[in-house]
């Protein structure tokens, strides 16, 4: 997971209470020192969006759950990666059954609009995978057997580092 991650989910799970100047100052963040750049940092003008689902799965079914998302959902994404319509997709989960949400994918658009910008492309896109690749159920199921969708959010990265950082 990386500090962009970290800080999303620690805000999240604190309710946005945490604050970041004391996570920064955190003997594990001080001690890991910064990430390695491998190009220079530019700083974009326009924010970007970041939606966040966040997902419950049925007891013992977490990792049926991702397979279904990832199947789903992060297939026709990364053509939509691939075609500039998305920078990102991301899974995230908490490793238990025990909390009111224990997973969350985290979407990352061009620009503020997000999803809603993306629409009419994201339409036709999805067709056409759907028409090539036909929902996968994992195991026979449905998303509903596997768990449901709690809550999703829009979040905005408000001039965003585009960096490349080096692979740990």
């Amino acid at each position: 997971m990386n500090f962009r991650q970290l800080i999303i989910v620690g805000l999240i799970a604190s309710g946005f209470a945490c604050s970041i100047p004391a996570f920064a100052q955190s003997p594990a963040a001080t001690q890991a020192g910064p990430p390695q750049l491998t190009q220079p940092l530019k700083r974009s003008t326009e924010a970007r969006a970041v939606e966040i689902t966040f997902l419950k799965s049925l007891p013992g079914k977490r990792e049926q759950l991702e397979r279904f998302i990832r199947a789903n959902w992060f297939a026709p994404d990364e053509t939509a990666v691939a075609a500039g319509l998305m920078i990102s997709d991301e899974w995230l989960d908490t490793g238990d059954d025990a909390s009111p949400w224990n997973a969350l994918v985290m979407v990352t658009y061009p620009n503020e609009a997000g999803f809603v910008g993306i629409k009419p492309q994201w339409d036709a896109l999805l067709a056409e995978h759907r028409a090539k690749h036909p929902r996968v159920q994992p195991d026979g199921l449905s998303l509903a057997e596997f768990g449901k969708i709690v809550e999703s959010k829009k979040l905005f990265e408000r001039a965003p580092l585009m960096v490349k950082r080096s692979k740990l």
